[in-house]
């Protein structure tokens, strides 16, 4: 039986055609397009023309499957309602967090999906799953100059005259076209971040110590709350300066002096909810914050904004996200869920466009991209075949650029960094490899390009015509060109424990992308001014959090570092943060002087040797998991606080009035050999313990012992951002370092370009989408040199990147070498990591096509007399 294709969407048709190619031509029957697609394939019929068809449909989205009037072969090619990672949710904690850093079992703040009589409440709600997908995308552009990426089925509560309901991304109008029709949309509240001015908290404390939020029910409104926020001074200079800094930040207030004779003044935040939850979340008083239930506290309330302006900006990667309520807060819009299609959603009414929703009764088959689509067509639909295909647009993309075809004389490109001078190994090697690139010319054995860094382009360009090498700047020509690359690396051993963002260490080859680890900045410098005017750069690297983006095991060869601080094994071109003398001359009564002082700079391990002194910044630690730990994990979550100073400094401290608990706490601590500083709190018996030492000494508290709310407070505030580097590492002399060979390696790559490995301060790991998409490099390992390939390039996951050379001779011998490597799997290990299980996509449902068609029966249903709700018979 031959099956027709029917698609009224570019996205749609991008998911079909590969399936459509795949399957035999004596299986294609019609094609049926919408009007701008027709010329997509030739012979294509209208989409209008669609009721003619007596055969199975092939379609790829609920659109078009409500235009089938027989039987259709659905094919899911997303989830679809999803925002972009890096899209603002609030949590329930009154922060503004981007969706792709939701875990779940996160708590965020909801509201109700469908109104009822007084409005839509808002709601206690918790992230249930997550995912992350490529769809197509449109950018929202609003009056009050909110910009928002989101993918084109995602719902947004919007007004349409008196009533509010729920719209797509895509049937959203803008008034660019619709001038006096525009959509608009439901802004629930601001978008802030937390002030971390001195003003701000200066606000938190005073709130802190003489605010407080009055909450209860309203009159006549079971379920509903009044929420006030208040702050009482005496008229006077805190007053004046807490109502001076509520103005700074645009906040409206009052001010009312009691009736009881006291003399005390009242001051209330006005503004209704919206404005009392930034006060929370922005300024961010800790009692306040605590005491506060704002899930619990009436109806939603906002204000309409205008959609100005609506643009499609192609497919782009989203994350989807289920929640609870079934609704979230973006960027401060009121937004559905992302999913749909659950069980408990499915019995109110599943929303049709999804897996596992109502209206789906012609299908006799579904094509699913992941086991979670899969599972909820299974559960609505017991009785029609679900099968996991994986998708065929995603190998598609995944598989391009295809690898030129095999030549008598091979296409190589180098490319190199632009003379940088902000850490050695940042440079250029271009003056290094210049005349190994003249020999390559003049030997006649290849086809040469040459490539570069946007800011040496202007000075590689010329270089490249003089030595006859054709000079490409786009990458993308690179990739569909050659078949040999460049670049360099550095690796440390699988098993070397990494600092998380969690305060866990864990081994480096167990990361994987997206993980967040304790890092610092790669090179940073303040000015410092001198006595007679002048001004130095002083170093000032300053800890930060980073984001896992590459991790990858490969051989390559590696030395064993002993140093006083413990041993560590990484490859041979691992830079350490290494202590070095720097002269610096100077006139002085008219005599000419130099004088050193000593900095931390990037050194690669196989310069290192007895003697020099590198960064350490803490020893690993293990979980304590001793009675006397948890007692002392206890007692720190109960009666102890962690402080973020402005300064960048951890204060962590405990209270207890005298007796046997203060005695066990002043033991346990000691027992841990950590600083402390004891005081009586003014005018109360209550002693305060208060954690000396280096910040290492805290987050191995911290880290070591878990307690469970100041672990979540510090690392949700990362307590380590802005520590100084210099004032809280110590110099690990070297005592040997030892060639070991080639062994396997973790590479690894941060955001922030270092990490904490074993307790050092270690730098990130490099490696370009080339070796991914396309193959083997060569590696010019020099000192100086450091291929550049394109900022920004994704790395999938690699096993090997072709040899290493470090000898200007060495290279056509390298890049022969490179030539006869199996071109590179890169493909199919990328799609198995999304779709596990699933070699070629297209070609699978085609099978299922094939199989489905040959045993269909039942024709069409208008014909056989059985309405469009009701099944299929047989």
């Amino acid at each position: 039986m031959q099956v027709d294709l029917a698609s009224s969407h570019r996205h749609y048709l991008d998911h079909l055609l590969p399936v459509w190619r795949a399957l035999p031509r004596e299986a294609r029957g019609d094609v049926y397009l919408a009007a701008p697609l027709l010329s997509a394939i030739p012979g294509a019929r209208p989409l209008g023309a669609l009721g003619d068809s007596a055969r199975p449909v092939l379609v790829a989205g609920f659109d078009d499957l409500r235009r089938v009037d027989g039987q259709a072969i659905l094919m899911e090619h997303g989830v679809g309602q999803c925002l972009p990672p890096e899209t603002r949710v609030l949590t329930a904690d009154l922060r503004h967090v981007p969706v792709g850093d939701l875990r779940v079992g996160d708590e965020i703040v909801g509201f109700e999906e469908e109104a009822r009589a007084g409005g839509r409440r808002w709601e206690r709600s918790f992230i249930t799953a997550t995912q992350r997908l490529t769809l197509p995308c449109y950018r929202l552009h609003f009056s009050d100059g909110t910009t928002v990426v989101a993918s084109a089925e995602h719902r947004w509560l919007t007004s349409n005259r008196d009533t509010w309901g729920w719209v797509t991304t895509a049937n959203l109008q803008d008034a660019a076209r619709w001038p006096t029709h525009a959509s608009k949309l439901l802004q629930l509240t601001e978008v802030w971040d937390q002030d971390l001015s001195h003003g701000a908290g200066y606000l938190a404390a005073a709130f802190d110590g003489e605010g407080h939020i009055s909450q209860h029910p309203k009159k006549g409104r079971p379920g509903q709350h009044r929420m006030a926020l208040y702050f009482t001074q005496k008229p006077g200079l805190m007053l004046d300066r807490v109502a001076e800094l509520l103005a700074e930040r645009r906040f409206k207030f009052s001010v009312r002096v009691k009736g009881d004779g006291s003399g005390v003044a009242s001051l209330a935040v006005l503004g209704g909810r919206s404005e009392q939850m930034r006060f929370l979340g922005s300024i961010r008083p800790l009692r306040l914050l605590e005491n506060m239930a704002p899930l619990e506290s009436g109806g939603i309330r906002g204000k309409k904004v205008e959609l100005l302006l609506s643009e499609f900006v192609g497919e782009r990667e989203v994350v989807g996200i289920e929640t609870s309520s079934r609704t979230l807060v973006a960027e401060g819009l009121a937004s559905h869920n992302s999913y749909a299609g659950d069980p408990d959603h499915r019995a109110a009414g599943a929303n049709p466009a999804y897996a596992g929703g109502d209206g789906r009764h012609g299908v006799i088959a579904f094509l699913c991209p992941n086991e979670y689509a899969a599972a909820r067509n299974r559960a609505a639909h017991p009785d029609v075949p679900v099968v996991v295909i994986g998708s065929p647009r995603l190998a598609a993309l995944q598989a391009l650029p295809a690898a030129p075809p095999p030549v008598d004389r091979p296409v190589v490109a180098f490319g190199f960094h632009w003379p940088c001078t902000v850490s050695p190994e940042a440079g250029t090697g271009w003056s290094h490899w210049r005349a190994a690139l003249e020999k390559l010319v003049a030997a006649g054995g290849f086809e040469v390009l040459g490539h570069g860094h946007p800011r040496a382009w202007p000075d590689l360009e010329p270089a490249y015509r003089d030595l006859g090498i054709e000079p490409v700047r786009d990458f993308d020509e690179v990739l569909g060109r050659a078949h040999v690359y460049a670049c360099d690396n550095s690796c440390v051993d699988p098993a070397t424990p990494v600092l998380c963002a969690d305060l866990m260490w864990r081994p480096a080859g167990d990361l994987v992308v997206g993980d967040r680890v304790v890092a610092c900045d790669e090179e940073r410098t303040r000015p410092q001014a001198h006595p007679n005017g002048k001004f130095s750069e002083r170093e000032d690297r300053r800890f930060r959090t980073a984001t896992v983006t590459a991790n990858a095991l490969r051989p390559m060869p590696c030395y064993r570092v002993e140093t006083t601080e413990g041993t560590i094994v990484v490859s041979a071109t691992h830079p350490w943060l290494a202590r070095e003398s720097v002269p610096h001359t100077y006139d002085w009564n008219g005599a000419r002087r130099t004088s050193y002082h000593e900095r931390w700079s990037w050194r690669e391990c196989r310069d290192l040797k007895p003697g020099d002194r590198v960064a350490h910044f803490v020893a690993p630690w293990e979980t304590d998991q001793t009675r006397d730990g948890g007692w002392l994990a206890g007692m720190l979550d109960g009666e102890g606080t962690v402080h973020l100073a402005k300064t960048g400094a951890v204060r962590l401290s405990v209270a207890q009035n005298p007796g046997i608990v203060l005695d066990e706490l002043l033991r346990t601590i000691a027992d841990r050999k950590v600083p402390t500083v004891t005081q009586t709190i003014t005018g109360k018996r209550c002693i305060k313990i208060t954690m000396g030492g280096r910040l290492s000494d805290k987050l191995r508290l911290l880290g070591s012992l878990r307690p469970l709310r100041l672990l979540d407070k510090a690392t949700a505030a990362e307590c380590w951002n802005g520590g100084s580097v210099s004032a809280n590492v110590t110099q690990a002399e070297v005592l040997a370092v030892t060639f070991l060979g080639e062994r396997p390696v973790s590479v690894l790559s941060t955001d922030e370009q270092t990490f904490i490995a074993g307790g050092f301060v270690a730098h990130n790991s490099t490696l370009f989408e080339w070796a991914a998409l396309r193959g083997p490099t060569v590696v010019l390992d020099w000192p100086e040199c450091r291929p550049w390939v394109e900022h920004g390039l994704r790395w999938w996951d690699a096993a090997d990147v072709g040899p290493r050379i470090l000898e200007r001779a060495a290279l056509p011998a390298a890049i022969r070498s490179a030539l006869a490597v199996t071109p590179w799997p890169g493909a199919e290990e990328r799609i198995a990591r999304v779709f596990p299980g699933v070699e070629d996509p297209a070609a699978r449902a085609a099978e299922v096509i094939l199989d489905v068609t040959a045993s269909a029966r039942g024709g069409r249903r208008r014909a056989a007399g059985f309405p469009r709700s009701a099944p299929i018979p047989g």
